[in-house]
């Protein structure tokens, strides 16, 4: 599911308008505009979301992540754990996280991050040895 089937299940959960979602939510009606836009969940909405709809939190979580994710191999593999989590199989999580990691530290790297790691391995590399 993406964030706008979220809010619509909740808007119909509690027969409401979508002021009256983005105060459940605890977030602004400008916010629950920019999902009806195409964005997404903070993941504190997706978090709260999950409570008001009574869903795994870890479902909605990475439903959210995957939204966000450019990669199309690395988004269907969060997609389909989204689902597995959704129909309750937990253990699949355990199982596929290391490949989803995986898939985002290969694909789906920020600018920042890389030249954060560069650096990070610079001072290892360059640390004396005793």
């Amino acid at each position: 599911m993406k964030t706008v089937d979220y809010l619509d299940a909740i808007r119909r959960k509690y027969n409401c308008s979508d002021y009256r979602a983005a105060q459940l939510l605890e977030v602004t009606k400008q916010t629950v505009s920019h999902y009806r836009k195409g964005g997404s969940f903070s993941e504190g909405a997706a978090i709260k979301a999950a409570q008001l709809l009574e869903l795994d939190p870890a479902e909605v979580l990475i439903a959210t992540q995957a939204e966000r994710i450019k990669h199309r191999e690395a988004r269907q593999i969060l997609e389909k754990l989204a689902k597995g989590l959704h129909r309750g199989a937990a253990a699949g999580l355990v199982l596929a996280a290391p490949f989803v990691f995986a898939a985002w530290a290969v694909h789906e790297v920020c600018i920042l991050c890389q030249i954060g790691r560069a650096r990070h391995l610079q001072s290892v590399t360059t640390l004396p040895v005793i």
